[in-house]
């Protein structure tokens, strides 16, 4: 069974490894391969993740049987 939890900063590791295994696979038709090296490490590194964290983003955490298996992210209030 598919569950959703929200996600702390003990599971920031994970995220970025999830967003290391998804992002060449869903935008290699979509963005160059260096475009997605270059936006991994800006917005997937763990500091920048922690970052984003303390800055009020939220993440979310899709569990199968207790093996992580996706994410989310989203932000609250976003200044346009």
């Amino acid at each position: 069974m598919t569950t959703i939890k929200q996600a702390t900063a003990d599971d920031l590791a994970e995220i970025q490894l999830l967003a290391e295994k998804t992002w060449p696979v869903a935008y290699a038709d979509v963005i160059t391969a260096a475009q997605i090296r270059y936006m991994l490490d800006k917005m997937y590194s763990l500091p920048a993740l922690q970052e984003q964290l303390k800055n009020g983003h939220q993440f979310l955490l899709a569990q199968d049987e207790n093996t992580n298996v996706g994410f989310a992210a989203f932000e609250l209030n976003y200044e346009k």
